[in-house]
């Protein structure tokens, strides 16, 4: 099933708007600290690439490690320009990472890692948009913390 070209652009737009934002570094620079696993032997793509293709592919609406593969797959040139993917040089083009390489990487990154760093990305990203009054609704926990205690009942003991 090919990428949806219009769930392609929202993605990329959120996350150039944070890599360009004045207060504080992109997610590329957060997934840049974490660990490499892999050896240096076969290496063909570098580590925050393929995170960054996965962190887009799930933005887009990717929900299985398949899903991430085609998105990947069937990436524009000019994307994966601008994503600084592999360049093959015999045939001149950017080369997107396989689903197979996105599923090995992802199962060995450290996950304690990237969650720190998706976290600390996600925060900060919190941090610069103003939250709207009356934007949504207080989920339902929030409600039950913040409502009148109920009062005591009476128990009857028979």
């Amino acid at each position: 099933m090919p990428a949806c070209t219009t769930s392609l652009h929202p993605a990329l737009e959120r996350l150039h708007r944070a890599g360009c934002s004045s207060s504080g570094a992109g997610l590329r620079e957060w997934l840049e600290v974490i660990p490499d696993p892999r050896g240096s032997h076969g290496v063909r793509h570098v580590l925050v690439v393929v995170l960054v293709i996965a962190a887009c592919a799930v933005l887009a609406g990717s929900r299985s490690l398949a899903a991430i593969g085609e998105w990947a797959a069937d990436l524009p040139q000019h994307v994966l320009e601008a994503l600084d993917a592999r360049w093959h040089p015999a045939s001149g083009l950017r080369i997107a990472p396989s689903e197979s390489t996105i599923r090995w990487t992802l199962q060995s990154v450290d996950g304690q890692a990237l969650d720190q760093a998706v976290c600390g990305w996600l925060g900060e990203q919190t941090r610069q948009s103003a939250p709207r009054e009356g934007c949504r609704r207080p989920s339902r926990w929030t409600a039950r913390q913040h409502a009148a205690p109920a009062p005591p009942t009476a128990v009857k003991y028979i």
